[in-house]
């Protein structure tokens, strides 16, 4: 079973943020989208971004997660 992350400053569940990620068969791990917060999971295969908010933060942490050599493929 694949492990998602979701970084997001939304409440709620990853349906109500990304109704798709309900048919899938995965573990999805919700966790507020800070800089920090890959330091505060175990490692993942793919790492999601909620942007619909805040889309210049968004673009922020993804440039800040590429600069430190994310490993897992993020979008």
């Amino acid at each position: 079973m694949s492990h998602i992350l979701l970084l997001t400053n939304s409440t709620g569940s990853s349906v109500d943020i990304l109704p798709a990620l309900e048919l899938l068969n995965h573990r999805v791990h919700i966790l507020a989208a800070e800089p920090t917060a890959l330091l505060e999971t175990d490692p993942c295969d793919i790492v999601l971004l909620d942007a619909r908010k805040d889309l210049v933060g968004a673009r922020s942490l993804t440039q800040l997660l590429k600069a430190t050599g994310l490993s897992a493929p993020w979008s």
